[in-house]
């Protein structure tokens, strides 16, 4: 009785698995539409001179962020340590976080600067 048990909640178990497996591929695929769309959309934005619009109840807008990014891994991960700067470990470095060593400690942290442009769709 506990074999049928057993065999019937491990094959459940897979079918469910499954499902989420397709679920978790097809998201993958509709989340790269979504950025090639966003990419697309922040071009013809760019190129009209826009940086918000509204759309059928919906407002859209560009919004610019300075970012950093190591230059070489190694070198920074020397100035991190040398400097005991272990918060700019984040997902991102800040501008703040990057003003505030160069401040501090006078030298140049071993990064360099973009600008990431994203896209915001809401509802009105």
């Amino acid at each position: 009785m506990s074999k049928t048990i057993i065999h019937d909640l491990v094959v459940k178990r897979i079918g469910i698995k499954s499902t989420i497996d397709g679920i978790t591929s097809e998201l993958k695929i509709h989340k790269k539409a979504l950025m090639e769309l966003d990419e697309s959309l922040i071009q013809e934005m760019n190129e009209a001179k826009q940086s918000l619009t509204r759309i059928e109840g919906f407002t859209v807008s560009v919004t610019e962020q300075e970012l950093y990014t190591p230059i070489d891994w190694a070198a920074f991960g020397v100035y991190v340590e040398e400097n005991r700067l272990t918060h700019l470990y984040q997902r991102r470095l800040t501008q703040k976080a990057v003003e505030e060593a160069v401040s501090l400690y006078g030298s140049e942290v071993p990064v360099e600067k973009f600008t990431k442009r994203s896209i915001s769709v809401r509802k009105v």
